[in-house]
C-alpha cells in the first residue's frame, strides 16, 4: 500500500496561530489541491496530522476541530483528491504544553491504526521538529519550504535530521514521491477529467 502522511499546517493549509478560521479555497497554498488529486490518482492513502493545543486551552472544542476537518475534506474532494484518515492530538493530559507537535509516537499510533509500513511510507512537514519525528518514527521523510520551511530548511541542524528531498512546496513534494515510486505525473488529459467529475461546491463553513 502506498502511503503518505502529511502534516496539515503550512502544507496544506496556511497556518493561522491560535485561530481556526474557515476553511474555503482561499486557505490551501498555491498547488496543494492539485498535489492532493495526484496523490488520489496515483493510488496513494492519504493520511493528515495536525497539532490543536487550542482545545485544551480551552479555546475550541472537539467537535470545532471536528467540524473543520470535515469541511476540510470536502473540499480536498471536490477538487479531486481524498484523504483517509486525519488525526490530531493536543495538550491534554501534558504536563506541560507540547508546542514541538507532532511526537513521532503520533505517527507510529497512526501506522498500527491504519496498518502502514512506515519505512515506505512518506512524511511532509515542514518544520525541523517535523523531520526529527519522522526521522525517529522509521518513515521517508520530505520538508518543504512552506511555513517555517521557508527558514528552517536553511538552518545548520537540517544535516542531522537530513530529509531525502527538499521540496519549494507540497505539489514539489509530491512530483518527488511519484518519480520515487517510479510513476508518471498524471497528464493533462487524466487531470482534467477527473476535475470534471466533482460534486457540487460544499458550503462555507466558519468557526
Amino acid at each position: 500500500m502506498r502511503a503518505i502522511i502529511l502534516n496539515r499546517y503550512s502544507i496544506i493549509n496556511e497556518y493561522r496561530g491560535s485561530r481556526l478560521g474557515r476553511i474555503d479555497q482561499s486557505c490551501f497554498l498555491p498547488g496543494a489541491l492539485t498535489a492532493l488529486r495526484w496523490l488520489r490518482l496515483a493510488g496513494f492513502n492519504v493520511f493528515v496530522i495536525s497539532h490543536q493545543p487550542q482545545i485544551s486551552r480551552g479555546q475550541v472544542s472537539r467537535s470545532d476541530v471536528d467540524e473543520l476537518h470535515a469541511c476540510l475534506r470536502s473540499w480536498i474532494e471536490l477538487s479531486g483528491g481524498q484523504i483517509n484518515a486525519v488525526r490530531y492530538c493536543t495538550d491534554e493530559g501534558a504536563d506541560q504544553p507540547n508546542e514541538q507537535s507532532p511526537h513521532y509516537t503520533m505517527l507510529m499510533d497512526l501506522a498500527h491504526e491504519c496498518n502502514l509500513m512506515l519505512a515506505s511510507t512518506y512524511f511532509v512537514g515542514d518544520t525541523l521538529h517535523d523531520m526529527r519525528a519522522g526521522r525517529a518514527a522509521g518513515s521517508r521523510i520530505v520538508m518543504v519550504r512552506t511555513g517555517y520551511g521557508a527558514d528552517q530548511a536553511a538552518a545548520p541542524e537540517i544535516e542531522r535530521c537530513a530529509p531525502e528531498f527538499i521540496a519549494p512546496d507540497l505539489l514539489g513534494a509530491v512530483r518527488w514521491v511519484l518519480r520515487q515510486e517510479g510513476l508518471t505525473l498524471p497528464s493533462v488529459e487524466s487531470d482534467t477529467l477527473l476535475r470534471r467529475s466533482l460534486l457540487p461546491t460544499p458550503a462555507i463553513v466558519a468557526v
